[in-house]
């Protein structure tokens, strides 16, 4: 089993940005390098950033290192990626 660090909500936008994740990675190309993976998805989940005083820390996405560029992306960043024209969860 391996180590799931404690995330920041984020106001939300973590669990916005994960169904996004969960829904359209595969679908989702990356901004910087044009990456896109139909088969293993474009984007890892990774976190980022010391613990805060609460000890969670923050999701980041990452363009996947192998045949991508490994540029990572915030919440919010990763939020823009969103295809146009897909359902925006909790009607927001």
């Amino acid at each position: 089993m391996s180590y799931q660090p404690k995330l920041c909500d984020q106001d939300g936008l973590r669990a916005e940005a994960e169904d996004l994740h969960s829904k359209y990675n595969k679908m989702l190309q990356c901004p910087r390098c044009g990456n896109m993976d139909s088969k293993k998805g474009t984007f890892t989940k990774d976190s980022a950033g010391s613990a805060n005083k609460e000890g969670l820390r923050y999701r980041r996405f990452v363009c996947r290192p192998n045949g991508g560029c490994g540029t990572t992306f915030g919440v919010i960043e990763f939020i823009t990626l969103r295809p146009k024209g897909s359902l925006v969860p909790n009607g927001k």
